[in-house]
């Protein structure tokens, strides 16, 4: 069969192609292999061609005779035109969801936006319950002198001088109309100008203070002469928006007495007649301040009679 392939190939104007000499032996491969070594291991089959008859002889190693030409192929043909793309199949079912992907990054903020117009105001909320007392500060410096108030009361008198010598006896005078019976009686007076908010205890003395004192140390005054004190008074000039009484209490040496009272709101003064106190000559006198209202307060002032 090969040798009349061949011999066709030969005949004047009749032409095959290689491709089916190689088709042919292609197709007896099979049965040539068992001639060990037909093929040879990588596939490929060696012959004699004989250019006299067209003979083709396959030969496994060796050379050709000198009327004859060597010729090989291997078992696979060369590839055909790609056949036309085929039509479009039918879509294919919808496939199950997938999992849900995991959350995206973040984006970036965006730009902050126009202020927008101002709302209507809102009703005026409840007042919030009163803050904790703070401390109390330190003094502040002493204010400009201010105008000289009018006189003050008579104070009280002084001690008694020595003795002095005995003069020559005079002559009798007339006797003089029997004049009324004296009470024996002064008036004692101070106060402070200016009692902060923040000074809820304070102290002072005899006599007009520009603020209170912050111990009784430091207001306490020494009576020159002893009496007993009585009908005690105390007035305040403002204390606009107080929410608590303000309580003056006499101190002797130190100690607080009986003699106390206490203006509530919105009152502005008190008294305490039933209460007394004796003092003796060198005991000390303060009077205590207490500023309860939450306010500040101006002129707190008291007064109170002082005698045998």
């Amino acid at each position: 069969m090969i040798r009349n392939v061949l011999a066709r190939a030969r005949r004047p104007g009749v032409w095959v192609p290689a491709i089916v000499v190689a088709l042919v032996l292609t197709a007896l491969g099979g049965s040539v292999f068992a001639l060990g070594g037909i093929p040879d291991a990588n596939g490929v089959f060696h012959a004699c061609y004989n250019v006299h008859n067209g003979n083709l002889r396959l030969i496994v190693t060796g050379s050709c005779r000198r009327d004859e030409q060597l010729v090989s192929w291997d078992q696979t043909g060369q590839p055909g035109p790609q056949g036309p793309t085929g039509a479009t199949g039918a879509t294919g079912a919808t496939g199950p969801q997938g999992p849900q992907g995991s959350p995206g990054l973040t984006g970036a903020a965006g730009p902050t936006g126009p202020t927008g117009a101002t709302g209507p105001q809102g009703d005026t909320g409840p007042a919030g319950p009163t803050g904790a007392t703070g401390p109390q500060g330190s003094p502040g410096p002493t204010g400009a002198t201010g105008d000289t108030g009018p006189a003050g009361p008579t104070g009280s008198p002084g001690p008694t001088g020595a003795t002095g010598a005995t003069g020559p006896a005079g002559p009798a005078g007339p006797q003089g109309p029997t004049g009324p019976p004296g009470t024996g009686i002064n008036v004692l007076a101070g106060g402070a100008s200016f009692v902060d908010a923040l000074d809820t205890d304070g102290f002072v003395g005899l006599g007009q203070f520009p603020y209170v004192r912050a111990t009784e140390a430091l207001a306490a005054v020494n009576l020159a002469a002893g009496g007993t004190l009585s009908n005690f008074t105390a007035t305040l000039g403002s204390s606009s928006g107080a929410t608590g009484p303000v309580v003056f209490t006499v101190f002797k040496n130190g100690t607080a007495t009986s003699v106390t009272c206490s203006i509530p709101v919105p009152a502005n003064s008190c008294s305490d007649s039933s209460d007394t106190i004796t003092f003796a000559a060198g005991d000390t006198f303060a009077l205590e301040i207490k500023n309860q209202t939450g306010v500040f307060l101006i002129d707190a002032d008291w007064t109170a009679g002082y005698g045998a």
